[in-house]
């Protein structure tokens, strides 16, 4: 008959087994029986992944035949960081275990989190649990009572078919005497979704950030994402009722530890924030150093009623359109993200803007250039977008690399795109071929690097699209930090404490630009040049 002790504990992990198999799991390591887990072997029960949510659950199975508290659980306790190490050979040498890589990844990131010094967090979507399956266990207690480790109460569990409304739930929790929420991810969803019912559009948002999170094993940032936003689901509201005709956009900033270090040592990405606002988000960057960011979109409510009539181009520089072209443009792998998005942005723009932003691509980022010619050339660019307008132009900046005054002849006689363009964008590729001065562009605001000189001084600006701007001696490193503001007509600075105050003419232009600066000593003549 064998131990009945032994007999109570594999009966345990077969039923625990089951357990998680109805309810969405499949098991990575356990349970008892023919090449499994035996009741009395070192190492886990068991161990649960849900591939629709990244949850994994690692868990030890009571089968006490007494009733109350269980005060020991050492294989995931005292033995935890020696079996995760265990675990993690294990599952590394099975490549036909689905979602392998995002496993591997939750099992080293608790493995370093564990490490002595350690400032890796535990993985949020990685649960350590008790359960008492064939057991009378009633909850946790001493030491397996300090908060990282939940109770399941077996038969405490509602049947997972039909599922309720609000997903799974499981058992009490002992700590608390309150019904344990499940597994984090399942909690963190429920969470999420009690917290943004009532608003439109958000759904399609937050699967974008659930595959972006999924391709990169980064599960925990996102559900750490998933409960900052939904605890901010009233500036949400707010802004979609203040601006209905403009897109909800969220940033998610990120760290990611080990970045720097070769590929074959895990990357760990930890949540530093989220950001929530308009459209002109979008287009700013407040990362900090080391810093990454993930956007997504909310639609808008409403279409705007004067979305199709004509209305002026806001006014940027080629330099100012090329830092948003190429913030949108690749993957945190460096990769083109999406070519036929990237090519009907540039399109949308005038020739006289597409060919230095193309030459500036080009020498930064050669790899992405010859991606986007290539894209050129697919049916799907050709249905969508007019082709031989951009395919003259990356002709021209291919050619705008020869040496000689017959560069723009040359160029006339081989570019059969040429012909076909609107004489106005054929004089814009002369002049860019022949070093003709481009058209002067009108601004609307500063976003950029400009080299600004006032008197004896000379310094380098840097504005944002938030109305922040510093300052930086490149003489001798010194800077500091400002505002502006469009005010009465002008661009105005202003450098507290510093009584200072500059005015910038408007429009502004990236070349020769004017204002005055008014000092404690008196007010002198600025001008400005935008930074290439």
């Amino acid at each position: 008959m064998g131990n009945p002790r032994h007999n109570r504990g594999h009966a345990g992990e077969q039923s625990m087994g089951f357990y998680w198999g109805e309810r969405g799991y499949f098991l990575v390591d356990g349970p008892s029986g023919a090449g499994g887990h035996a009741a009395n072997a070192p190492g886990f029960d068991g161990v649960a992944y849900n591939p629709t949510t990244g949850h994994m659950v690692i868990y030890d199975n009571k089968a006490f035949a007494r009733a109350g508290n269980v005060y020991s659980a050492t294989a995931i306790s005292e033995n935890l960081s020696k079996n995760l190490a265990n675990l993690a050979n294990a599952v590394a040498a099975r490549p036909d275990i689905p979602q392998q890589q995002a496993i591997l990844t939750n099992i080293n990131t608790a493995r370093a989190s564990l490490a002595p010094g350690s400032t890796t967090r535990w993985p949020r979507s990685v649960q350590l649990a008790v359960s008492n399956a064939s057991g009378q266990s009633s909850g946790v207690g001493g030491k397996l009572a300090n908060g990282t480790i939940s109770f399941i109460d077996y038969y405490a569990a509602p049947a997972p078919a039909p599922p309720p409304a609000g997903g799974n739930s499981f058992g009490s929790n002992a700590r608390t005497g309150s019904a344990w929420s499940g597994p984090s991810a399942d909690a963190a969803l429920q969470r999420f979704n009690a917290r943004t019912s009532n608003i439109q559009g958000i759904g399609g948002a937050i699967q974008m950030l659930q595959q972006w999170a999924s391709q990169r094993s980064a599960m925990n940032t996102y559900y750490e994402a998933l409960d900052e936003i939904a605890k901010r689901a009233n500036e949400i509201d707010a802004q979609q009722k203040r601006s209905p005709y403009e897109s909800v956009v969220i940033k998610v900033f990120f760290k990611i530890d080990n970045e720097n270090l070769p590929a074959e040592i895990p990357r760990f990405y930890r949540l530093i924030g989220v950001e929530i606002g308009g459209e002109s988000l979008a287009h700013g960057d407040l990362m900090g150093p080391g810093e990454h960011g993930y956007t997504i979109r909310i639609p808008a409510l409403q279409r705007n009623p004067a979305a199709d009539a004509p209305r002026p181009e806001p006014g940027r520089s080629w330099q100012q359109r090329y830092d948003s072209f190429v913030g949108s443009l690749f993957t945190r792998g460096g990769n083109v993200a999406d070519p036929e998005g990237a090519l009907s942005t540039l399109n949308g723009l005038a020739m006289f803007d597409i060919l230095p932003i193309l030459k500036r691509l080009k020498g930064k980022e050669p790899l992405a250039f010859d991606k986007l010619q290539q894209a050129l050339d697919w049916p799907s660019v050709g249905a969508r977008i007019f082709t031989q307008r951009l395919r003259a132009a990356f002709i021209a900046v291919r050619a705008s690399e020869n040496a000689g005054a017959a560069v723009f002849q040359n160029y006339v006689a081989s570019c059969r795109d040429f012909g076909s363009l609107p004489p106005a964008q054929q004089k814009d590729v002369e002049a860019f071929l022949t070093g003709a001065p481009p058209p002067v562009q009108a601004m609307d605001r500063p976003t950029g690097k400009w080299t600004v000189k006032v008197h004896k001084w000379t310094w380098i600006y840097t504005f944002d699209d938030f109305g922040n701007v510093s300052w930086v001696d490149p003489l001798n490193g010194q800077g500091g930090k400002g505002r502006w503001a469009i005010v009465n007509g002008v661009l105005r600075t202003t450098w507290a404490p510093s009584p200072t105050v500059e005015e910038w003419t408007l429009p502004l232009t990236p070349k020769e630009q004017t204002g005055q600066a008014r000092m404690a000593d008196g007010c002198y003549a600025l001008s400005a040049e935008m930074v290439d």
